[in-house]
This record gives structure tokens, C-alpha cells and sequence, in this order.
């Protein structure tokens, strides 16, 4: 986690792999308050269906969570990929941030002049048992889930401006729209 007063900046990272068991997971920092900027996450290339970042709750190509400002980056060729089974707890994806700001306190959080190209973002939600009743009714039993998932970031609080998303793929699994 950085502090308001942290500085990244200028460095690029290839190749990361961010192992399953994280709540909170980004390249370069789980939770940023700072400033991140001028940097690049990179994979050598693409693999669709084998995740190198990896969480539960909040994951993107850059931090999980960002309360600060992340300006020029860029994420490419990344599988940015949240998996968990709970089907009652909120969950957010993004190719930047997983979230970009809270809803009480978000007057810093700006992600900016920043891109993901040739990525894959998506919440992997794996819901195995279902009522056996042919009646299952998806509304009542699955409108108090949020599940958010984004091309910059999952959710927005506050400031997302100048960025762009490139022959990327974005997706939730059908369980999770």
C-alpha cells in the first residue's frame, strides 16, 4: 500500500505473475494513494487463459485500488482476472484499477492519459450448485450481487479522463452481469 505522499514513477515491469490468494492485487501496487506514473506492465504475450494478475476482491493491471492518481501508464498483454466463489461479496476488475476512488471519500482518485491494449480483464466467478428447481429465479437470488468490471477500472468515484482501451477483451462470466 502506498501513502499519500508516495511517488512511482518510470518503471516498467515485465513479465509479473501475482498469485491466487490476494485480495487486493495490481502490478505495481495493491492500494495506491500516491502518485504512479510513466510506467509499463508487460508480458512477453498473451495468454487468454492463464492469469498473471490474480485476486479476489480487487484486482487491476496497475493497483487494485486506487485513492490517488495513476497517470501514463500502460498495460499490455496482461490477464487481469478476479476469481472467487462468494456470490455475496462485491468484487472489482479493471485494466488499470480494480476501483478507482470510494463513494465517501474520493476527491484525489484520477486515473489519466493511460491505456490497457492487447489485455483480457474479467471477473471468473464460478458458481457450481444451483436449486434444483426449474423456476430458479436469477433476479431474487442474484440482484444483491455487484460485481464490476471495466476496461480502466471496474468502478468510478471520481476523475477518469484521456485513456484508452485497445483490442482488449472485457468480460463477465455469465453469472456475474
Amino acid at each position: 500500500k502506498t501513502t499519500s505522499n508516495a511517488l512511482i514513477q518510470n518503471l516498467t515491469i515485465k513479465n509479473i505473475k501475482i498469485a491466487e490468494g490476494a485480495t487486493y492485487a495490481g502490478a505495481i501496487v495493491a492500494e495506491n494513494e500516491g502518485v504512479i506514473k510513466n510506467c509499463t506492465i508487460i508480458q512477453d504475450e498473451k495468454l487468454e487463459n492463464e492469469p498473471n494478475i490474480l485476486a479476489s476482491t480487487y484486482a487491476g493491471g496497475i493497483c487494485g485500488t486506487n485513492m490517488g492518481t495513476v497517470d501514463n501508464c500502460r498495460v499490455q498483454n496482461q490477464t487481469i482476472v478476479l476469481r472467487n466463489s462468494k456470490e455475496d461479496q462485491e468484487r472489482f476488475v479493471g485494466g488499470i484499477a480494480g476501483i478507482n476512488g470510494a463513494s465517501n471519500n474520493s476527491q484525489t482518485a484520477t486515473i489519466k492519459n493511460s491505456c490497457i491494449v492487447t489485455s483480457v480483464v474479467k471477473d471468473d466467478f464460478n458458481k457450481t450448485e444451483f436449486d434444483s428447481n426449474l423456476n430458479y429465479n436469477f433476479k431474487n437470488n442474484f440482484s444483491n450481487i455487484k460485481y464490476f468490471v471495466g476496461g480502466i477500472s471496474g468502478a468510478n468515484f471520481y476523475l477518469i479522463t484521456k485513456n484508452y482501451v485497445f483490442e482488449s477483451n472485457i468480460s463477465a462470466n455469465e453469472f456475474s452481469k
